[in-house]
This record gives structure tokens, C-alpha cells and sequence, in this order.
């Protein structure tokens, strides 16, 4: 037989050998599962899934109005004006609230509750109906109240805006977690006597029948300054809605400052009541509390920016499990 014809049997049996030993080495003669070969499908359909839901967060992130956002501090802080718990102005600003919640779908509830015998504050609740008995509950929060003499834009029209504009932006989207939109009256201190500061949302804790679906958290409180960006979290409770916030700043490169948390604002009802919350503000202080609180020192880019990122934590990321 010709040395050459006997080489290219060598090699072609070399190859077929080597084929056939793959392949047995695949079925796990050699203790490797063949599923593992199949999580290199599984991995590109997780890439997939992934890059599906980026587009669905670009896409929701883009429908966020700087016009509807400037709005609601508009009417808030200069149609209705000082917000006073317990005021005409307060309800007037708490039926703007639920008006608008309605409009975008949600079945909406006023929740009334006494500070002294003869005043009354509410809170305004927003769910879809969809979700009334379905998961696990995150609430966006903020308080719609102000001070004496105080028209309250930054102190917090800004915060009631991201959360309407967050409602209305998601109400067609599945989360994860079902979403509970809740505008706190009465967070501010009461006739002078900050003992009476946060009773709405301690109300809301305090009767909620089923806390076991309260997963957490987020509070919106003073975030139209152009100064950082503060993110106030229990280290114990919030391990969650600090990563994911995280995690969302880092990939919509918004640079954020994570701090202890505070008692001053309605999430720390929830911490006293061991339910994770964290705390979004941005320092604004040299006007709090003052007639200067007007809209014509609000960053409406800064509350874009905000919304934008608790938006897109919102989508598909929180871990709810069905009750």
C-alpha cells in the first residue's frame, strides 16, 4: 500500500476516534453532565432576556415627561399653594392627588385619619386592580403636605411629581412586585409640636391588615436641588432596595451618596416597624421652610433624573414572591 494512502487512513481514523471520544466524553463517561452543554443555550436565551428587558426599561425611561413633572409642582405649590394638615388647601392638594391617580387607571383611596379631635388628614392610595390580592407590595411614597407660610415646591410638590409621573409611566407594566403609590398627609410638624410630625404614614403602617405584603419602601422627600444625590437606607432592613437602586445609578451613570438613615421623613415609619425602606433627598436647605420654597428654585432635571432611576429599579428587578 502506497506510504502516503496509508497516512491518510491514519488520519481520517484519528478523526473519527477523536469525534467518537467527544462524543461519549459529552454523555458523561467522564462525569460531565450533557445538561452543561445546553446551558450554553440557556445562557444566550438569559443574554436575551436581559437585553429584552433593558429595551423595555429604555423605552419606559424615555416616556418620563419633564412637563408633567412641572406641572404637578405647579399646581401643587402655586395654584394650591401652603398646605397646611387639616387645611381646605391640604384636601384641595389630596383631591389634585387622587384625581390625577385616577386618571391613570388606578382604583384610588382616600384614607382619612384624626390628628386632634376636630382635624382630619388623609392619606391617598393608589393600586392596580389587578394586583389588589396578588403579590407582595412595594410602596412609593411622599408626603404632600408643607409648612406654615411655605408654598412647599422643593418640601415636597418635587416628591409627589416623581411619584405620579412613576405611577403613570408604569401602570401598564407587569413588575414583579405589585406596586402601592401611597401621598402622605400630615408629615410635617403640627402646629408647631413635632411630635405630631409623620402621623400619616404611621397611621398607614399602624392599620395595614396584611404587613407580611409590605416587601418595602421607597420615600421621595425634597429631590429637585442640584446638590448630590443622598440615599438613606437601614444597613439591617434595605439590602435590596439599596443594591438595585445601586445598580441602577451605575448603569444610568448617576452618581448617588448612600448614608445612614434618618427619622425626619415618612420611610422611618416603616424601619420602626422592621419594614425596609430607603430614603431618596437631595439637600436643600438654605430655603425649607420658607416663603422662598418656590418652584423657581426647583431643578427639574435633578426630579427627571430621580424618577428615572427609581423607574428603573422598579421594572422586573424586586424578588416579591406570591402570597
Amino acid at each position: 500500500m502506497n506510504i502516503r494512502i496509508l497516512h491518510i487512513l491514519i488520519i481520517i481514523t484519528s478523526i473519527c476516534c477523536a469525534a467518537i471520544i467527544y462524543r461519549i466524553y459529552l454523555m458523561g463517561v467522564f462525569s460531565i453532565d450533557i445538561a452543561e452543554v445546553g446551558n450554553v443555550e440557556t445562557n444566550e436565551v438569559v443574554k436575551n432576556n436581559r437585553l429584552y428587558m433593558l429595551s423595555i426599561k429604555e423605552k419606559v425611561i424615555k416616556g418620563i415627561s419633564k412637563e408633567k413633572l412641572t406641572n404637578s409642582v405647579k399646581v401643587l405649590s402655586e395654584e394650591i399653594g401652603v398646605r397646611l394638615t387639616g387645611s381646605q388647601k391640604g384636601i384641595e392638594a389630596a383631591y389634585f392627588i387622587y384625581n390625577t391617580l385616577e386618571s391613570y387607571g388606578y382604583v384610588v383611596e382616600m384614607q382619612g385619619f384624626p390628628i386632634l379631635s376636630d382635624t382630619y388628614s388623609y392619606n391617598v392610595i393608589a393600586r392596580k386592580s389587578e394586583d389588589l390580592e396578588k403579590t407582595q407590595r412595594i410602596v412609593i411614597g411622599a408626603h404632600y403636605d408643607s409648612v406654615k407660610n411655605s408654598p412647599g415646591a422643593m418640601d415636597n410638590a418635587t416628591g409627589v411629581s416623581a411619584v405620579l409621573e412613576i405611577s403613570r409611566i408604569l401602570h401598564d407594566y407587569d413588575t414583579k412586585c405589585s406596586l402601592e403609590f401611597v401621598l402622605f398627609g400630615a408629615e410635617e410638624c403640627f402646629e408647631g409640636s413635632c411630635k405630631m410630625s409623620l402621623q400619616g404614614s404611621q397611621y398607614y403602617v399602624s392599620t395595614y391588615e396584611n404587613k407580611e405584603f409590605l416587601y418595602g419602601m421607597i420615600n421621595l422627600d425634597m429631590i429637585g436641588d442640584n446638590e448630590a444625590i443622598q440615599l438613606r437606607r437601614d444597613k439591617k432592613l434595605s439590602s435590596d432596595f439599596t443594591s438595585y437602586l445601586v445598580d441602577a445609578s451605575e448603569y444610568r451613570n448617576v452618581t448617588i451618596r448612600i448614608k445612614q438613615s434618618s427619622d425626619w421623613s415618612d420611610h422611618d415609619s416603616f424601619e420602626e416597624d422592621s419594614i425596609p425602606a430607603v430614603f431618596i433627598y437631595v439637600p436643600s436647605e438654605s430655603f425649607n421652610h420658607t416663603p422662598q420654597d418656590t418652584i423657581s428654585n426647583v431643578s427639574f432635571d435633578t426630579i427627571k433624573e430621580i424618577t428615572e432611576l427609581v423607574a428603573w429599579s422598579l421594572i422586573n428587578n424586586y424578588s416579591c414572591k406570591d402570597k
